[in-house]
């Protein structure tokens, strides 16, 4: 100060003091900008994870579709053998009620969603058309879900009881389980003329509803549920090109 630097000892100061702060903001941008890099790396993972579940879905669902095929062929050749006597093979018929109590369930693979619900990192995704994508996709009111408890909850609890009734189980046209003797023979079920079957308003208006519950329910797994899993895999995949890209 006897000198009269005081001038110089001040701007040295806040040029200290520019530096530090400009120090600062660099780190702060920096840290700023790894955490950016570590969110979009935990988005990668999770879109990853959730495109992997839908993919196993479609496997899934495509699966549910052929065993539906199968039931209604089998629903079709009871019909097929009730048009004309000598299309009738007893084993083959009795056989194919089978088809009555026979039903599919398509359970949605879950986890990542459920993960990502419960651990609040939802919000990692930020497409947010995509998150409502998803939770309209895994809403547990979603319309298949209830079709699927209505269709099975009718198998289960009205056509159960009537094949039960009408002739002996079999599977592949052989009697299913364990030898039971004497038994046996007192709980089988005599055969059935033809006729008899025939003219079973009954069990063919049973054949009929089974045959418009499953076509119903193979139709909202063609036209609604397939579309949303392939447009969901679609948008994923390409949210997380995007992201690879930056």
């Amino acid at each position: 100060m006897e000198k009269n630097k005081t001038g110089k000892y001040f701007k040295y100061a806040i040029g200290e003091i520019v530096l530090v702060v400009i120090g600062i903001l660099i780190a702060l941008q920096l840290n700023n900008l790894n955490e950016k890099n570590k969110l979009a790396k935990s988005e990668v993972y999770y879109l990853e994870k959730l495109l992997t579940n839908l993919q196993e879905d479609s496997t899934e669902l495509n699966l549910q579709l052929t065993w539906m095929k199968a039931i209604l062929s089998e629903i079709d050749t009871t019909f097929y053998m009730l048009q004309d006597e000598s299309h009738f093979k007893n084993d083959e018929f009795v056989g194919n009620l089978s088809s009555l109590i026979k039903f599919t369930r398509f359970y949605q693979n879950d986890a990542i969603y459920q993960n990502l619900i419960a651990s609040g990192k939802i919000d990692l995704i930020s497409n947010k058309e995509l998150i409502d994508l998803l939770f309209y996709y895994y809403d547990p009111a979603y319309l298949y879900k209830s079709w699927d408890d209505g269709a099975n909850h009718y198998t289960l609890n009205v056509l159960g009881p009537f094949v039960l009734n009408t002739a002996e189980i079999k599977i592949d046209g052989k009697n299913f389980g364990v030898p039971l003797g004497k038994l046996a023979n007192e709980i089988t079920l005599p055969n059935r003329s033809y006729n008899s079957y025939r003219e079973d308003r009954i069990l063919i208006n049973y054949l009929r509803m089974k045959n418009i519950l499953l076509l119903q329910q193979k139709e909202i797994y063609t036209k609604e549920v397939m579309p949303d899993i392939i447009n969901l895999m679609k948008i994923i995949k390409e949210e997380i090109d995007k992201k690879k890209d930056k």
